[in-house]
């Protein structure tokens, strides 16, 4: 953990040290906060019309920032009542780290200066948290190996819509420009009964919505402009496999999102949602 020369509290790498203007303390390492699926896994994107025209005619899949995804709890590390059980746990780490420098490194330790920093890097590591939730910026996706009637539903309504299908190694090939930006399985867990950790948090959800099954992109930008989306460049060609037609949208609609898809150059198959499919008694 690091500030900026104004004085704003950032988590730097390698990659960004020269942002920071004073270091405050090395934060624990963690393995990594996800799970990769098989590169063979399905995936879906349900969108309406419009923001499919918008990808195709950009070539880029829309982030949408975190506090803007309409989920309350996303990148939350616990539950409200619990915070001082976080509290306690962090303080008393942040106190074990300032006690004991490391090699070359010298401060401060009396008790009343251990105590006055702890209390203070927990006060940053508070900020950073809010601050996340406009740093960080998410393109959900949905892994199966069929449709969902459900997220036709939620995504598309009675609207025009389609479902993008393709796979996770065509998702990783699609976005192979921007190695920064993370794609892994979400957890979904019970937040009365545990916590996440900072690395975890943009892949934990309450375990109310395991129904998604969701497979999410992630990119932070700490610096710079923090708009309420971002679009990323991708490969169109090697992002998208086939594009399925919602089963709410009128039959002739499926025509113009083929003559739409052939307007922008992209060559993909189109076709009707397998929900369409009539039974016999």
């Amino acid at each position: 953990m690091a500030r900026t020369q104004d004085g704003t509290a950032i988590r730097v790498g390698e990659c960004c040290s020269s942002a920071a203007h004073d270091i405050v303390a090395h934060l624990r390492w963690e393995p990594r906060a996800y799970v990769l699926p098989p590169r063979s896994a399905l995936l879906w994107r349900y969108i309406d019309f419009s923001k499919y025209v918008a990808l195709i005619r950009d070539q880029a899949v829309f982030f949408c920032r975190a506090d803007r995804l309409g989920d309350r709890f996303e990148l939350a590390k616990g539950i409200a009542t619990r915070k001082a059980e976080w509290d306690k746990d962090h303080l008393e780490w942040y106190r074990e780290v300032l006690r004991n420098p490391p090699p070359g490194a010298s401060w401060d330790t009396t008790h009343e200066a251990v105590e006055s920093r702890a209390l203070e890097l927990l006060r940053q590591e508070d900020a950073s948290g809010l601050s996340d939730l406009r740093s960080t910026f998410i393109s959900c996706w949905h892994e199966n190996e069929g449709e969902s009637e459900a997220l036709w539903r939620l995504y598309c309504g009675t609207g025009p819509g389609v479902a993008i299908q393709t796979t996770v190694a065509s998702l990783l090939n699609a976005l192979w420009l921007w190695p920064n930006i993370a794609v892994g399985r979400v957890q979904y867990i019970d937040f009365k009964g545990t916590f996440t950790g900072v690395n975890e948090a943009a892949f934990r959800k309450r375990i109310s919505l395991s129904h998604e099954r969701e497979v999410r992109a992630v990119q932070t930008v700490y610096h710079g402009e923090r708009p309420e989306g971002l679009s990323v460049r991708v490969r169109i060609d090697a992002l998208i496999h086939r594009v399925v037609v919602s089963p709410l949208s009128p039959r002739w609609f499926a025509a113009v999102v083929r003559d739409t898809t052939q307007r922008f150059g992209v060559d993909v198959q189109t076709e009707h949602s397998e929900l369409l499919l009539e039974p016999f008694y």
